[in-house]
């Protein structure tokens, strides 16, 4: 068995995936950047080193995020954009539209059906439309971030968010909240404009069916219920693996597949 490698260094977290000569995923890491790309890149294949499959050789690395020049062990790199795209198509191959909505950046790629990149818009330079966002909501509410979803589900209206910047967004929150607006709506509305603001981001391209959300927000079912009611799918597919799709694209080049 040969085994190949890949490892996504986004801002906030780090994905190491190792797969077989067919794709299939055989070891799979997931740590915090914080910070230290060096660190952070060493902690998926230490850990691989460790497991039940760790005295097999991996015959080749590609590494991928904004890291990923840093990865001093991977044979070489490649950009995030083609390796989602790559990963996406690789595990359902009726993708043509992939969204990723990571911790501090969110991304809308679409593709061809033999999985090239056609366009793609990124958003890494504001915290609207990111999972960095709806931590400061969860803060403000003193509510666990993955419970947000078990209030948007109770909620019974969306309201009108003006602004989704997370430098004033508290303040319209706590406004909300004086004018006695249920959490349940305010947290419903804003899972709504974080996906207004990646429509509007998605309006650039040319947006097809079937549509892939993947990336730690899509644990949210709120917010896949908000993405797929703006982008009129009712089947938005959020892959098993959704935090490993980069990785995966990664090892899959790796490997040549």
């Amino acid at each position: 068995m040969q085994l190949f490698g890949g490892i996504d260094i986004g801002s906030t977290t780090t994905e190491f995936v190792v797969i077989d000569e067919n794709g299939e995923i055989v070891f799979k890491d997931k740590t915090l950047t914080s910070g230290n790309i060096k660190v952070a890149s060493e902690v998926g294949y230490t850990n691989f080193k460790k497991s039940d499959i760790g005295d097999k050789e991996i015959v080749s690395i590609v590494s991928t995020g904004y890291g990923r020049k840093f990865v001093t062990f991977a044979n070489r790199n490649i950009t995030e954009i083609s390796c989602y795209a790559k990963g996406a198509k690789f595990t359902h191959p009726t993708v043509k539209t992939i969204i990723d909505i990571g911790g501090q950046d969110s991304k809308v790629i679409t593709v061809n059906d033999r999985g090239d990149v056609d366009e793609f818009i990124m958003n890494d330079k504001c915290a609207a439309g990111t999972g960095r966002f709806l931590e400061m909501v969860a803060k403000v509410f003193n509510i666990d971030v993955d419970k947000l979803s078990e209030y948007s589900d109770r909620a019974d209206k969306i309201i009108p968010i003006s602004t989704v910047c997370a430098v004033f967004a508290e303040s319209e929150i706590i406004s909300l909240v004086s004018q006695q607006v249920s959490e349940e709506n305010i947290i419903n509305s804003i899972h709504n404009s974080i996906a207004e603001k990646i429509l509007g981001m998605a309006g650039r391209l040319k947006v097809e069916q079937d549509i892939m959300f993947c990336g730690g927000v899509a644990r949210s079912k709120g917010m896949v219920k908000s993405i797929g009611r703006l982008f009129n799918s009712e089947n938005i597919i959020v892959p098993h693996d959704l935090d490993f799709i980069g990785a995966l694209g990664a090892a899959l080049f790796a490997a040549g597949l």
